[in-house]
């Protein structure tokens, strides 16, 4: 092998491994939830994707019966939705941290106010008994307080993917894509 191949092929090489990372980027899911935010600093819009190319994506935005085209090149933000949390999962979340911390508390007073070994183990079993209820209720009146939201997950504008690929009888090639 000539020395200048060596060269392109270990610069190549170097180049591939100093963009990795955007490697593991990948195009995004036709249905996946979405939040644009643009340059003219209106509300961003949410949505499902219906289409992607190089230059649009195409959302199907609530409460409207056409999907929403918008420019990439607009774009100042692109969010991913990670899930939404609900007001049953937020009571039951405070209903087990309440109980817990209940239980706790109401074993240790309990087991302090008896005088006797007999007197501490059923002073500890119903301290944590009445305390694990009256927090749990507690901590389940919290927890559906607590409005139900949708956690995001930003994906940078600049992913870069760059492809190496042989080519029959003439070396390598070399390809640059960007993907968000």
């Amino acid at each position: 092998m000539r020395p200048a191949r060596v060269l392109a092929v270990a610069g190549a090489l170097l180049l591939m491994s100093s963009v990795s990372p955007a490697q593991d980027a990948a195009p995004l899911a036709h249905g996946t939830r979405l939040r644009l935010t643009t340059a003219t600093g209106d509300r961003p819009l949410v949505g499902r994707l219906v289409a992607a190319d190089a230059a649009t994506l195409t959302l199907q935005a609530p409460g409207q019966s056409e999907p929403v085209v918008v420019r990439r090149a607009g774009l100042t933000k692109v969010e991913m939705s990670a899930g939404r949390h609900s007001r049953g999962r937020g009571a039951l979340l405070g209903a087990a941290i309440g109980a817990g911390a209940g239980a706790v508390i109401g074993a240790v007073a309990g087991a302090a106010s008896g005088d006797d070994e007999g007197d501490e183990a059923y002073g500890a079993v119903a301290g944590a008994s009445v305390t694990a209820v009256l927090l749990g209720s507690l901590g389940a009146v919290v927890g559906l307080a607590v409005p139900p939201s949708e956690k995001w997950q930003e994906l940078p504008l600049d992913h870069v993917r760059l492809t190496l690929s042989p080519v029959r009888g003439r070396g390598l090639a070399v390809s640059l894509g960007f993907v968000f």
